[in-house]
């Protein structure tokens, strides 16, 4: 359904639901056993969690599985802890990871993959961590096992020399391993021989992230032992694997690495210990950016697929010898270039022709497909001087725009940074010109933890959406598509050129329990102009496996959302309308008001869904049990932007009574809900309208003396009319001073504030003098803080010292120093001196 206008009123009906709500348990689901499966057949998956007790639905994010049953254990040991679920695997079924998350009556659990391959899966048996006694396979199987605390498992298998046996791991593509301070498991695997000399390893492939593989040709017949462990010999209870072993092909890379949509193409292989092979692929045309292409031969399908680029864009394949300016291929600009570097040291260079004031995006695409290249990518001009250059543009793979300086021919040049080359490094240059992009995720309300979706029925719930606009600007539109019944989607008009933007979804009365994957679309432009319209979708990043230092391991894009109506809330939420608007540098009273349903008495923490521009509130308000009423502060900052923008609140009541799931699990913690076990539902929308103050304020500089009075005088500036008189109050004083508040009108041009200071007031310069004001606009105070002053205390003035009397005068010589005493002293002795020698 539509909504893109804010409902009719503002409060709408506030009546709750008859039927009586269940207990809020958000589910929770920690393992999938076994974590895969071969397409073409059946299997009965065992989820374990808590909150299981009222499962409705496996919703199923891609297309493939299908739900055959849906058993909830009776047993009390079993029931809300565990799940029986058949699926059935289509023999289309793309390979790799199938996501679905866990409908309740209640709520939504949070993500898990299961892996679908092309081989049967059988389980590890224990005891096999002894190299002499290892668990013995025979290839073509997928074996499902798990890896605990320095655990190393071994499997044997025979093999007759020159034939190729493949072993690939799915481990951290798997993404239920995350343990306690960021480890994770991180799979290693070797191929030994009977004697325990290693013949091959392997830890992380640029193909499959840190998950291993191996293609290897046994140099003689016999039997070989693979050993699997973790890199750093960790390991726990949610470290599983499956390992695929095989005569299957299993390629390291492709090339071409992208096509134009229903081209028909031959896909080269490359990376196979077998050798290089081929096969035709025919690119898709179903609108999506990227396709997989699986390797088969006539031993069989590679357990995983690669990754193809889609576009329109013409391509060229390079063409060698093209190292130098003079062999250089020619390429079209736009247009797409497929490269290898071929071998250590090895550069392609592309030749292509632009105008003066064109503006160029060239997009390298390597790792983000799965290459081993670490592209540079350098633009030069014809005559050789080097224009621009760039390694990895904050991403995986280099990316430039070009400003074309004048016309004529320019060439790039596709290099290693570290002057590699071999097999696997294919890449694919896109040449585009600059062209408006519409992107949107969904902000966190936790860090880590992405929002979902579950509205009550009779219920909302808040989320907010960072809207990334790339040369393009404007409102932009929601497009929901795929709703759920009886659910519409809200965004206020006044909102929707912001960066960030507050959205709300909501389930009327008699919206049936369900789920969907729903399409948020996104637009800006004008409709009447279908040329400047640019579309966009809401996206989402689940984090499922998250590493030291809070790195981002493993996390699985959705350009769909989850969508689930639940039973109501027992509780519901109403925010009332300011009557008066807040002003710059001031602050308004939102009165929050919720009505309990019988029973329910738990305490409701409220908060804005989303400040306006330039304002602030506080991060949460309680309303104790029992209670129904709140007020949240807010408050504007001078510079706050005077607009108008529709604000609601989210209510949270968090459960006591939820059975917390383990750390770890499918998800590694990483999605947890936010607030636990809990009611979550948003209000109604209410307008908060930013204006400029009424007035303004001109302190004049003031002194007073300790223990006495002075006048603070403060000149008025009226910048809009108001009714009634205004309060103000002086506020900022130093210590032990103290000033009436006083009333004034619209018409007044000063304020005198009379300020008597105690005999101790402090001595000093005050620099934080500022008045607080309560405009009456509509019958309510408006309350602002303006002006900014100083006051100077000073010493209280002393009484003048009172003269001494005059000494008698006296004829009497005043006494001698003691350096006069020495010197007479001394006379004394040279008088003495001279009579003796004077003497017969």
């Amino acid at each position: 359904m539509r909504v893109q206008s804010l409902l009719a009123t503002t409060c709408g009906l506030f009546l709750l639901a008859a039927a009586s709500p269940a207990l809020a348990v958000n589910p929770r689901l920690q393992q999938v056993l076994p974590h895969g499966g071969q397409r073409g057949t059946e299997s009965t998956l065992t989820l374990r969690g808590t909150g299981l007790e009222d499962a409705e639905e496996l919703m199923l994010y891609d297309e493939g599985l299908e739900v055959v049953s849906l058993t909830v254990p009776e047993d009390g040991q079993r029931r809300g802890r565990e799940l029986e679920i058949v699926v059935r695997i289509r023999p289309d079924c793309p390979l790799g990871s199938q996501r679905f998350r866990l409908r309740t009556a209640t709520g939504l659990s949070n993500l898990l993959c299961y892996w679908v391959g092309t081989l049967p899966v059988i389980e590890e048996q224990e005891p096999n961590s002894d190299f002499r006694e290892p668990q013995v396979l025979t290839p073509g199987v997928t074996v499902h096992g798990q890896i605990t605390s320095e655990d190393v498992d071994y499997f044997a298998f025979d093999a007759r020399q020159g034939e190729r046996i493949n072993v690939e791991v799915v481990g951290l593509r798997l993404g239920a391993s995350a343990g306690n301070g960021g480890e994770y498991f991180d799979p290693y695997i070797a191929i030994l021989d009977s004697n325990r000399f290693e013949l091959e390893a392997s830890d992380d492939t640029p193909l499959f992230w840190n998950d291993p593989i191996i293609s290897f040709v046994p140099p003689a017949d016999g039997r070989y032992v693979i050993q699997l462990r973790d890199v750093a010999y960790g390991g726990d209870q949610n470290a599983y694997y499956l390992m695929h072993v095989g005569r299957f092909p299993r390629p390291a890379a492709i090339f071409p690495l992208g096509g134009r949509p229903g081209d028909s193409l031959n896909i080269t292989f490359l990376g196979d210990a077998a050798g290089v092979f081929e096969q035709p692929f025919v690119v898709p045309t179903d609108g999506r950016e990227l396709a997989l292409v699986e390797a088969a031969d006539e031993f069989g399908v590679a357990p995983s697929a690669h990754p193809f680029r889609v576009s329109a864009l013409e391509s060229v394949n390079e063409q060698e010898p093209n190292n130098t300016r003079e062999e250089a291929t020619p390429a079209p600009a736009p247009g797409a270039w497929n490269g290898q570097l071929a071998e250590p040291g090895d550069v392609d260079l592309y030749r292509f022709t632009a105008s003066k004031g064109q503006v160029l995006n060239i997009q390298v695409y390597a790792r983000k497909l799965r290459s081993a290249a670490d592209t540079v990518l350098t633009i030069y001009n014809a005559s050789g001087a080097q224009l621009a250059e760039n390694d990895d543009n904050r991403e995986p793979d280099s990316a430039l725009r070009f400003n074309v300086p004048e016309d004529g021919e320019y060439f790039a040049q596709i290099r290693d940074h570290l002057g590699g080359g071999g097999p696997a490094m294919t890449y694919r240059v896109e040449v585009t010109t600059v062209s408006p992009r519409l992107t949107a995720t969904t902000v966190e309300p936790r860090q880590y933890v992405q929002p979902t979706l579950v509205v009550p029925q009779g219920g909302a719930i808040g989320v907010q959406l960072n809207i990334g606009r790339q040369d393009t600007g404007g409102p932009v539109a929601l497009l929901p598509e795929n709703l759920p019944d009886g659910v519409t989607v809200e965004l206020p008009e006044d909102w929707r050129g912001d960066a960030t933007v507050p959205v709300i979804v909501r389930a009327a009365e008699d919206a049936p329990m369900a789920g969907r994957w729903s399409t948020l679309g996104l637009r800006t432009g004008d409709p009447d102009q279908p040329d400047s319209l640019v579309h966009g979708l809401v996206s989402q990043q689940i984090l499922l496996v998250r590493g030291q230092n809070n790195l981002r391991v493993w996390e699985e894009r959705q350009d769909r959302l989850p969508i689930v109506v639940t039973k109501p809330a027992p509780f519901k939420v109403r925010l009332e309308p300011p009557k008066a608007p807040i002003v710059q540098g001031g602050s308004l009273p939102l009165k929050v008001v919720i009505e309990r349903a019988e029973g329910f008495n738990d305490p409701v923490r409220v908060l804005l869904l989303q400040n306006a521009p330039g304002c602030s509130s506080a991060n949460a308000t309680e309303i104790a049990a029992g209670e129904t009423e709140a007020v949240i502060p807010v408050n504007a900052a001078a510079n706050a932007p005077m607009r108008m923008s529709h604000v609601a609140v989210r209510a949270i009541s968090r459960n006591p009574n939820q059975r917390r799931g383990m750390r770890g699990g499918g998800g590694g913690g990483g999605e947890r809900r936010a607030f636990g076990g809990s009611y979550e539902i948003a209000s109604n929308w209410v307008p908060l309208r930013v204006e400029g103050p009424h007035l303004k304020f001109e302190f004049r500089q003031a002194v007073v003396k300790q223990g006495q009075e002075t006048f603070v005088h403060v000149d008025v500036e009226k910048l809009r009319d108001f009714d009634g008189e205004a309060d103000v109050t002086l506020v900022g004083l130093p210590a032990n001073c103290e000033a009436e508040p006083l009333k004034f009108t619209s018409d007044q041009k000063e304020l005198k504030f009379k300020v008597t200071a105690a005999a101790d007031a402090p001595i000093g310069q005050t620099k934080n003098l500022l008045c607080q004001v309560n405009v009456p606009v509509n019958g309510e105070p408006v309350p602002c803080t303006l002006g900014a002053g100083r006051l100077r205390v000073d010493p209280a003035p002393q009484d003048a010292p009172v003269a001494a009397a005059e000494a008698p005068a006296s004829d009497a010589p005043p006494p001698a120093s003691r350096l006069d005493q020495l010197r007479q002293e001394q006379t004394a002795r040279e008088a003495a001196q001279a009579g003796e020698a004077e003497s017969p």
